[in-house]
């Protein structure tokens, strides 16, 4: 008998109408973690006991970047990254694109990102939630969820989603990473009035 993968992550696309009611809906199995994804797990991991580690990793800008611990008393949360967006930003937290191309292990960027806004080819951004980790049986798993509305007259339609995190680099200036790309297996119109919803899903297995 097949057992789950200890560590999972899974995504959930729904497009609603103003009423809430679904219009489509996609669940899958994330396969496209990225290759900084694993080097932002190995930053912790690295760490020594009383060391400060750092790397460079490629930001969404295709820029290499530092980021760590400066050194002592110098390690915050920011410099190991964030998710959780605010409204009105598409810089990090949960992103969308329009691009329907396979995701490579090396990607550091969405192909074409849709912008927060309400003009034409964009959607607003609206504040991610993240839910507290529940364990149920042998899994362990937290979800994080952002809504993005379209308030343009024209639809738009998203082929990609993924993470990008926060983080500060060692001269303290805040940077941006994809860790996590995913191609729909069905590109999602979202015409006006209507939301997207797309929910992430970590979980482990004892």
């Amino acid at each position: 008998m097949s057992k789950r993968a200890s560590v999972e992550v899974s995504y959930e696309v729904l497009v609603t109408d103003k009423d809430g009611k679904v219009i489509s809906r996609e669940a899958r199995i994330c396969r496209s973690l990225l290759k900084n994804f694993a080097y932002w797990l190995y930053l912790p991991f690295s760490v020594a006991y009383a060391g400060y580690p750092s790397l460079s990793l490629t930001d969404t800008l295709s820029q290499a970047r530092t980021v760590g611990s400066k050194g002592a008393g110098a390690c915050s949360l920011g410099h190991f990254g964030a998710l959780q967006a605010a409204a009105a930003t598409h810089l990090y937290g949960i992103v969308i694109g329009t691009t329907a191309v396979a995701p490579l292990p090396t990607d550091v960027a969405l192909g074409a990102q849709i912008q927060t806004g309400v003009g034409a080819g964009q959607l607003v951004h609206n504040a991610q939630s993240i839910e507290v980790v529940a364990t149920v049986g042998s899994v362990s798993s937290f979800r994080m969820t952002r809504t993005f509305t379209n308030n343009h007259a024209n639809p738009t339609t998203v082929n990609e989603i993924g993470l990008y995190i926060s983080m500060t680099d060692t001269g303290d200036v805040q940077r941006y990473f994809a860790i996590c790309k995913d191609l729909l297996a069905a590109s999602q119109t979202v015409n006006n009035g209507q939301t997207l919803t797309v929910r992430y899903t970590v979980s482990v297995t004892t």
